[in-house]
């Protein structure tokens, strides 16, 4: 499962666009790139840093991805 799907589907379920979690720490740019592929998984710290600007904590946001997994494999089949 790749970060960006995940972080792309719990902005949307905390009505939030990428710029609402730019900080110090996590760019414009760097979300940019995660969301084009140029990168591909942000490092632990970064990760955390733009969890916490969407109000979550870390195991909210594994139910996001596990629920995105759920719902991918429902498509495959």
């Amino acid at each position: 499962m790749s970060f960006a799907k995940a972080l792309d589907r719990a902005l949307k379920i905390k009505g939030l666009k990428p710029a609402d979690i730019v900080s110090d720490d996590v760019s414009a740019s760097y979300i940019s790139k995660l969301f084009t592929g140029r990168i591909a998984d942000p490092t632990w710290q970064k990760a955390l840093t733009m969890i916490k600007a969407l109000g979550m904590t870390a195991d909210e946001f594994r139910e996001v991805e596990a629920q995105l997994e759920s719902d991918q494999n429902k498509k495959a089949r």
